[in-house]
């Protein structure tokens, strides 16, 4: 059975921020909560945080389209990847894993 997925393009400021386009965080992160962590094959994976929950990482509103950021910088141990990188959205998984390096 083939999972259903979606590409998307994220960005890794070089401070450690990641940055998601606004209708992409609206619609797989409604709460602005995220949890994030480096599996152990190496992959970035981003999972939304109900409200319900406790704990999580804030998404913050960045600009007036309603991009969003959130500093991954100490959750990554500062290994990250800089610039524009290829992710992908599991529908069934609920997560975004981010596997492409960026240009640092």
């Amino acid at each position: 059975m083939t999972e259903d997925v979606e590409q998307v393009t994220v960005e890794f400021t070089p401070e450690g921020h990641l940055r998601l386009p606004a209708d992409f965080a609206r619609a797989h992160f409604p709460d602005d909560r995220i949890a994030a962590l480096r599996a152990p094959t190496g992959e970035i994976v981003v999972m939304p945080v109900g409200v319900a929950a406790s704990g999580g990482l804030m998404l913050k509103q960045r600009n007036v389209a309603g991009d969003r950021s959130v500093l991954l910088r100490e959750a990554l141990a500062d290994d990250y990847p800089v610039g524009f990188v290829g992710a992908q959205w599991s529908r069934k998984r609920r997560r975004l894993t981010i596997t492409e390096e960026g240009s640092r």
